[in-house]
């Protein structure tokens, strides 16, 4: 019998196989990924017959590529701004699923309803907190997310695509944070009892594996290289991984060094990780920094405004720095920091000085011209004008190193200010400022002269 006919958005099964592969199979190309997302937009203006878990897939992959987008902080997304983006497209991926299935004549619970489809129960949870409490934190979202991808991947794609392939279900991935905290057991058991070593070691070298093991399978359900390593290093900066728990264990402002015994406890996975995956600390070393970027830590609770995370997350920096003993990836490291200003990129950048001596005559200043700087630390420098902000920066560096030599290199003192004129005018020929002679301090909303001025709107006469 002739099979039925049906109506789709794509006009064929190779366009459909060319999105999926550039949405999945893109070894994380970007370019490709956008393409994709396109595409998708066009299968929507086409009709209704865009599925709604496509149409989920293109919405939540296009956030997550403006959240790992590289760009200059003015153009990059605000935390509260990636929340409700996040929450908004996590609540119709999952009422897109969970709606058709309301059939019956009296509503159904959501629960019983994801159940029905194999939608893992706490997708229905954060929809729930998403929609009536608090937004979820921006580290469980993206983690949702992600996850969210991957389910469309196993349940809607490969079926789509391959609708006789046989695939195993796709389960959850275990969590890495359970395997990163039997590594710190077992590491701590030997640092403290050298005669268990031989215990712990092939207890360690299964927990190697394990980690090794979740990249691929990660990889294996369409995240790609890239994408598995940033879920990677991901799990090393949260709480509890390379940054402790205790806070009596980080770094702090008299004692700004990691302690030995932090170091001895992750020095040996790292140095596995970074063998096992080239790129391993480069990601690391930059998700760290632009986690001291962002405005607030990515902590949860009482962590969100902790300045100890920070703490912590720039003495690992620095030890990533000093070990790669490369002037190239600190001179990257620096430029990211003056590109997005924030109270961690500063302190990284002052601790950067104190660590490296030769950075102290370029960068020093720099640091000190944004935080004089009129608009403070919520300047914002666009990739576009950043080379010619940091220009204009050393140029006046190199002025006012040349006014201070005074006669000695034959260019203008410094301006000086003139006693017992009127106005108190600058003695130089090209002076603009001058200080007001009859200026009194007033509170802040009120005018020179005395009072407050009436802001209020007239009323508007609405013509009949």
């Amino acid at each position: 019998m002739a099979a039925q006919r049906r109506r789709t958005a794509w006009t064929s099964p190779q366009e459909l196989n060319v999105v999926f592969t550039s949405l999945f199979h893109s070894d994380g190309d970007a370019g490709a990924q956008r393409w994709a997302i396109a595409r998708i937009k066009v299968w929507l203006a086409r009709g209704p017959n865009c599925p709604h878990a496509a149409e989920s897939t293109a919405s939540l992959l296009e956030i997550v590529l403006r959240d790992t987008e590289a760009v200059g902080s003015s153009n990059r997304p605000s935390q509260q701004e990636l929340r409700l983006a996040y929450s908004m497209a996590l609540i119709r991926f999952v009422n897109s699923l969970v709606d058709p299935l309301q059939t019956t004549y009296f509503a159904r619970g959501m629960a019983s309803l994801a159940a029905q489809l194999g939608l893992p129960l706490w997708f229905v949870e954060l929809r729930h907190a998403a929609t009536h409490e608090d937004l979820p934190g921006l580290s469980v979202l993206r983690d949702a997310s992600r996850q969210a991808l991957d389910w469309l991947y196993s349940h809607y794609w490969l079926p789509t695509v391959s609708p006789n392939s046989i695939e195993t279900p796709l389960h959850s991935l275990e969590p890495l944070q359970a395997l990163l905290n039997s590594y710190k057991t077992l590491t701590k058991t030997y640092l403290r009892d050298a005669s268990k070593v031989s215990r712990t070691k092939t207890e360690l070298l299964k927990v190697y594996r394990s980690v090794e093991a979740w990249v691929i399978e990660a990889e294996s359900l369409g995240r790609g290289r890239d994408r598995a390593i940033d879920g990677l290093a991901e799990a090393f900066l949260m709480i509890g991984g390379l940054v402790p728990t205790a806070k009596k264990k980080r770094p702090s402002a008299r004692s700004p060094d990691l302690s030995k015994e932090l170091r001895a406890i992750w020095t040996p996975i790292l140095a596995r990780m970074s063998d096992a995956y080239e790129t391993f600390m480069d990601v690391l070393l930059a998700r760290a920094v632009e986690l001291l970027a962002e405005p607030e830590s990515p902590g949860e609770g009482q962590e969100a405004n902790d300045p100890s995370y920070a703490l912590t997350l720039t003495a690992w920096v620095i030890h990533f720095l000093q070990a790669a003993d490369d002037p190239l990836v600190t001179e990257g490291v620096v430029k990211t920091c003056l590109l997005t200003p924030s109270q961690g990129t500063l302190a990284l950048l002052d601790a950067l000085v104190k660590a490296d001596a030769s950075l102290a005559d370029t960068v020093r200043p720099l640091v000190n011209v944004l935080r004089n700087s009129d608009s403070g630390l919520t300047a914002s420098l666009t990739a576009d004008v950043a080379s010619a902000k940091l220009d204009e920066m050393e140029k006046r560096l190199r002025e006012f190193e040349a006014q201070l030599q005074g006669e000695d290199s034959g260019t203008k003192p410094l301006p000086t200010r003139a006693t017992g004129t009127a106005g108190h005018h600058l003695t130089t020929a090209n002076a603009h400022w001058k200080e007001v002679a009859d200026w009194k301090p007033c509170p802040i909303g009120s005018l020179p002269s005395g009072g407050f001025k009436s802001l209020d709107l007239p009323p508007r006469i609405i013509e009949p």
